[in-house]
């Protein structure tokens, strides 16, 4: 799967000091870096030469002439896209509420746009076939994640498919314990290392329960667990644990999820909707 540079080089949380600096030089300079050679990009990042081959290679390519040649793609990608190359951007204690309102929304905006880029078709494919052929889903997801979880267990039920999750780690427990190979797992966390999570992909993987995750787009133990891993992006404030657009990100894929599997089933999808459809306005009696 073609995985983003800028993405990677933003999400990534095992840089030294040094790789640190070259990699936010290059977030912040993209198109200033395709000019530069690997001592001039090291000069200019006050770092050195072999730091920036280091760096490079973390992220799975040789050296900086090859990593220079997939960055022109890249950027040719987002132009395309209309995507703006920024770190995370802070709110301040004196911003406007005009100006939070802007930003929030940017940032909401280029995480979609963003996660457009990182969604893998054919893993898609895949996942909403798996999708079809369960007899039930499992879906799992802590914290803010479950709230995600939530969404589309509610979305799933509402189309016909038998769905099922639950907030207390014990009952996700028993859940995991009692799956086998006709369940299918759909596991969400932005992370991709909550500890209860982990080890319920452990039991579920002895199950025999086929396992997706839903993760950010940085290397985690999640995702090596997983039979099949789709990839959110987020861009997060100062105030990171409000999971703001890596919620959003995930509801994405939820939706193209459910979509895209009731599009399989369209006039029973139809049927199911209606039936299912809870009319919430009542008539005041006088």
């Amino acid at each position: 799967m073609y995985m983003s540079l800028i993405v990677q080089l933003r999400d990534a949380r095992t840089l030294s000091p040094a790789e640190l600096n070259v990699a936010q030089y290059i977030i912040g300079h993209p198109k200033e870096v395709l000019t530069l050679s690997c001592s001039q990009l090291a000069k200019r990042t006050y770092t050195s030469a072999s730091t920036v081959v280091r760096l490079c290679k973390r992220i799975g390519i040789k050296g900086f002439p090859e990593f220079k040649v997939q960055l022109a793609s890249e950027l040719n990608t987002f132009t395309k896209n209309s995507l703006h190359i920024k770190e995370n951007r802070q709110i301040k204690p004196d911003d406007s509420l005009d100006s939070i309102i802007q930003m929030i929304t940017d940032i909401n905006i280029d995480s979609l746009k963003e996660a457009k880029i990182l969604l893998d078709d054919q893993v898609l494919e895949r996942v909403v076939a798996a999708i079809d052929k369960a007899k039930i889903i499992d879906i799992y997801g802590v914290g803010a994640s479950h709230f995600v979880a939530l969404d589309a267990n509610y979305k799933f039920l509402r189309v016909g498919k038998n769905s099922a999750t639950y907030a207390l780690s014990d009952q996700q427990y028993i859940q995991a314990q009692n799956s086998d190979e006709e369940h299918l797992a759909i596991i969400f966390s932005y992370s991709g290392q909550t500890k209860e999570l982990l080890e319920l992909a452990e039991v579920l993987s002895k199950n025999g329960t086929m396992i997706v995750s839903v993760t950010s787009s940085t290397d985690n133990d999640l995702m090596r667990l997983a039979d099949e891993s789709i990839f959110v992006s987020a861009r997060e404030t100062i105030f990171r644990s409000a999971a703001i657009s890596s919620r959003i990100t995930m509801l994405n894929v939820i939706d193209v999820l459910y979509t895209a599997y009731s599009n399989l089933h369209y006039e029973a999808t139809l049927e199911s909707l209606a039936k299912t459809h809870i009319e919430k306005t009542k008539s005041r009696r006088g």
